[in-house]
């Protein structure tokens, strides 16, 4: 396959090579890019095992730091978070206080977390026999109603590994211990630190019987015991990773350790976090990548109709330009819109939809666009659109400009609005109007100069401060369209 200049150059950037731009710091990213970017990791190279065992001893790191020499009690589950808490088990094991539950009695579903799981038994074999066959012994200690009572402990500190099943029977080997319910609880009890690693960022349904159980009991234990200190590792379990919003029991941890990012959901609950470096750059997240299409692309419905997958309004065309508004709308359409109406003057109906059968008109009974059109296109726009695309030839004659500045000012905040060519030269002189409404706009550089009326950088790294600077101070989207796209919100870039 050959690229031109432009893409060479983007896939220069993509390779993180000689470049260093300056752009605004990453906040949180969403689940789904994470997975992005871990699968361009896989991609150059680093296996998922590695990034596994990166995640687990920058997780065991943390624990030292934090709470060496204390009690601490490592809950795992069958998915890659468990094989995260795994490898932090294994780094611990015969340095600190440790114990390890895991709450699947099926073992480990991923060829990590197994390959990892595998390791950690062969380590064992390796442990002095005394500590693999250490005995339980009973000790007092508070419980959650503040009573003080009998819990069943290890004499020595180091433990083997446990496995809950309340059911009886395991499919773990026979390193494993099999506990039940009432010893996990004196477990989680006996604990001065809990390592929650039951589940990770993929969480988006219901937790289910029995892991919602058992995290109840750990959130009630940790609510009503000042002395044990809950962690989480990379998300609480049952959260979402995106929205902060919980599928199962809360648990308030006051530490969440997680993987190079945040994520949009610890911002959201307010969680106490620190990030752990597992070795992906940061210049993964300049470019688009298959974690944004994964993150936005609507994924469409097997009963869906028309109508039902993207409705989208474009407005623009003149008797001189006819063939910017096609272009856009035709492009809509092959993104997978069902729905593309294109408003244009009477003048140049019968050219458009002669164009393509696939796109629906709507004619004015005006021969160019007019602020005699607003109300109209306001509510055929609110009523039957989901967002609306305007300004491609329209032209530049002082009543498009008064138009477009009235039928935003109509639109805005109430739907997403995308402007484009003439439809951005029409704010020159009333920037206060776009001010805070989230509006894209996709000027190249003159386009850009021309709306703010001013000189605009033309070194590269200055021009991305610039453009970040205007968008964040506009509260709007800039997509500065050039040899390499600048596309900012004012708090996240991509290039």
């Amino acid at each position: 396959m050959k690229y031109n200049t432009g893409m060479r150059d983007l896939l220069k950037l993509n390779q993180f090579e000689e470049i260093n731009l300056p752009y605004s710091p990453i906040e949180s990213i969403s689940r789904e890019e994470m997975q992005g970017i871990e699968y361009l990791a896989y991609l150059s190279g680093t296996s998922p095992y590695e990034l596994m065992v990166r995640a687990g001893k920058g997780v065991a790191q943390k624990l030292k730091a934090h709470y060496s020499g204390k009690k601490i009690l490592i809950l795992v589950s069958g998915g890659n978070n468990g094989g995260d808490g795994i490898v932090a088990f294994s780094e611990l094991v015969q340095i600190e206080d440790v114990r390890i539950v895991q709450v699947n009695p099926k073992g480990m579903k991923s060829k990590e977390a197994n390959l990892v799981l595998k390791e950690m038994e062969r380590l064992y074999l390796e442990l002095d026999e005394q500590l693999r066959t250490a005995s339980w012994t009973l000790e007092a200690h508070q419980n959650v109603n503040g009573k003080t009572e009998s819990v069943l402990v290890h004499k020595l500190p180091k433990t083997r590994a446990m496995v809950l099943a309340p059911e009886g029977g395991h499919e773990l080997s026979d390193l494993w211990e099999p506990i039940d319910l009432d010893l996990f609880r004196n477990l989680l009890l006996s604990s001065e630190v809990i390592l929650d690693a039951i589940f990770g960022i993929n969480m988006k349904t219901e937790v289910r019987a029995p892991y919602n159980e058992y995290l109840k009991l750990l959130s009630e234990i940790c609510l009503k015991n000042e002395t044990i200190d809950l962690v989480c590792l990379d998300i609480p379990s049952g959260m979402d990773a995106n929205t902060g919003k919980w599928y199962g029991p809360e648990l308030k941890p006051k530490i969440t350790f997680t993987f190079q990012y945040p994520k949009h959901g610890h911002l959201k609950a307010e969680l106490n976090i620190e990030t752990i470096d597992i070795g992906l750059p940061e210049n993964y997240l300049l470019t688009p990548h298959i974690g944004f299409f994964i993150s936005h692309w609507p994924v469409r419905d097997k009963e869906s109709h028309k109508g039902m997958n993207g409705r989208l309004l474009v407005i623009g065309g003149s008797d001189e330009f006819t063939g910017a508004v096609v272009l856009s709308s035709k492009a809509a359409l092959r993104m997978g819109l069902d729905t593309v109406r294109v408003v244009v003057p009477s003048i140049i109906r019968d050219i458009v939809a002669g164009f393509s059968p696939d796109l629906l008109i709507f004619k004015l009974r005006t021969e160019a666009h007019s602020p005699k059109n607003v109300k109209v296109l306001k509510e055929l726009a609110l009523k039957r659109h989901d967002a609306l695309a305007i300004g491609m030839g329209l032209s530049n004659k002082s009543d498009g400009y008064k138009f477009v500045r009235q039928l935003v000012r109509e639109l805005g905040g109430n739907m997403k609005l995308i402007l484009d060519a003439d439809a951005i030269r029409a704010f020159r002189g009333h920037l206060n109007l776009l001010k805070d409404t989230g509006v894209i706009i996709t000027p190249h550089k003159a386009e850009l100069r021309y709306l703010l009326n001013e000189d605009i950088p033309d070194e590269f790294p200055s021009l991305v401060q610039f453009t970040e600077e205007k968008a964040r101070s506009l509260g709007i989207v800039i997509v500065l369209k050039g040899r390499i796209d600048i596309i900012t919100n004012g708090k996240r870039t991509l290039f």
